[in-house]
């Protein structure tokens, strides 16, 4: 068995984090739901709209750019990636009207889609096979532990500041 290069798990650890966010950031659009509705007056015909908008971008973008993850250089993919991410948690709060609000969403689908492939083949190039497992379970439960412990940290934040609030505080956090 080949040995685990100690730096693997520093890619481990930033993995875990950006799967976090980017987790985050599919589910914040949920979180906003109500205030945005109201304030952007959307029917739920046009908010369904909305929600879906993002995995249009987001299915194409992962076959498409992640299949690319094998051939191509994974660590700028995923840092161009996290830049797209980052634009749009701060454009979102901008987004005053329904076709706005969609641009944002298909972006950030366009964005996060190839990272969960980017991150298999990061890992892959880290760890050794017998790591694979515990690499890939730890970027899982960033993925699920960063909505679990950011949802209700979110809610309250959107209930004192107001639903554009969690977007900026996204943002930074990406930053």
């Amino acid at each position: 068995m080949s040995k685990t290069p100690k730096y693997a798990w520093v890619i481990l650890l930033f993995l875990v984090l950006t799967g976090m966010i980017n987790q985050v950031d599919k589910i914040i659009i949920g979180l906003v739901s109500v205030p945005l509705m109201k304030e952007l007056h959307l029917s739920p015909t046009k908010w369904g709209v909305v929600g879906s908008s993002f995995f249009w971008f987001f299915t194409f973008s992962s076959m498409i750019l992640g299949g690319m993850a094998d051939s191509k250089n994974t660590k700028k993919m995923l840092t161009w990636l996290s830049l797209v991410w980052l634009i749009v948690q701060f454009a979102t709060p901008f987004a005053s009207s329904l076709t706005l609000l969609l641009i944002t969403r298909m972006v950030l689908g366009l964005g996060e889609g190839p990272a969960p492939a980017l991150s298999t083949a990061i890992m892959g190039k880290w760890f050794p096979k017998h790591r694979h497992g515990i690499g890939f379970g730890a970027v899982l439960l960033g993925t699920t532990g960063g909505s679990a412990i950011a949802s209700p940290l979110l809610i309250s934040l959107i209930d004192k500041h107001g639903w554009k609030s969690a977007f900026l505080v996204m943002g930074v956090l990406g930053l």
